[in-house]
């Protein structure tokens, strides 16, 4: 074990070949255990404003961040709130499961997906809430609206799975017949759109009632349809992307914690 600073510390986050197996699945363990050693280092230190300052003002230098953590002072008023929260409960190094197809690398699904619906909904990667307790399964509450005589094209336009089965299900519940259930031709849509023909307004109104801040968009085709964004898969979380606890405890295995030895895990397969 070494201790390493400026150059010596770029050198080795930047390197690939000549080290381990050369890939980029290797420099990112490696990233992950340098990141890890650092938050060790920090706090070994005191998180406190003179060991923190210097830190956020390369951090701010050198990153893209959210506008809330956007200068120095934000970014220590985040970090103090690691204070008290032990090095072995710091599970920020995880890499989203991937397997070889060939010579290229692979996004493992649903495995991916339950990572991200994880992060999401604000859960630890073992399907608890940020406060600890074991996730809610049940759905949120939810506007009722009478759908009679309302037809609706239902797609997922995100890549949350059985999202628009979901949203099906919900629908045919109210009253409303479900034409068709499909995924979108774009999965990155941010926000849910309804979009309705000439003569449909009163219906896409409706429908607009169960899903707040909906964007209506009028067409010049007949049919009444509901692209679900990532709005709703936020709000709706309860789908079968949430995290099993099998899904959560692989997941876990693989994660590194800022307790780990910084040579250990560096490896994979």
């Amino acid at each position: 074990m070494q201790t390493v600073s400026v150059q010596k510390a770029l050198d080795y986050a930047r390197l690939r070949h000549g080290i381990g197996d050369g890939s980029d699945i290797g420099r990112m363990k490696r990233h992950q255990a340098f990141l890890s050693s650092l938050i060790k280092k920090v706090k070994s230190e005191g998180m406190n404003p003179t060991t923190l300052l210097p830190l956020a003002n390369a951090a701010t230098k050198s990153l893209t961040v959210d506008p809330g953590l956007g200068s120095a002072a934000k970014l220590m008023d985040s970090a103090t709130g690691l204070r008290d929260i032990g090095l072995a409960d710091i599970k920020l190094f995880l890499t989203l499961p991937w397997r070889y197809t060939g010579e290229r690398v692979a996004i493992v699904h649903p495995d991916a997906d339950q990572l991200w619906a994880a992060i999401r909904a604000d859960r630890t990667i073992d399907g608890k809430n940020a406060g600890g307790k074991r996730a809610a399964s049940s759905s949120p509450s939810r506007t009722t609206v009478s759908g009679k005589g309302i037809r609706v094209a239902v797609y997922n336009g995100t890549i949350t799975p059985h999202l628009g089965a979901k949203a099906s299900a919900a629908l045919t519940t109210d009253g409303f017949t479900v034409t068709t259930t499909a995924i979108a031709a774009a999965t990155d849509h941010t926000t849910t759109v309804i979009r309705y023909g000439t003569g449909a307004h009163d219906a896409a109104t409706t429908l607009a009632r169960l899903f707040p801040g909906a964007q209506l968009v009028a067409t010049s085709t007949p049919e009444l349809t509901l692209i679900l964004g990532q709005d709703y898969a936020t709000t709706h979380p309860g789908t079968a992307a949430t995290p099993s606890a099998s899904s959560g405890s692989s997941l876990n295995q693989g994660a590194r914690s800022a307790s780990d030895d910084p040579c250990a895990k560096l490896t994979y397969g």
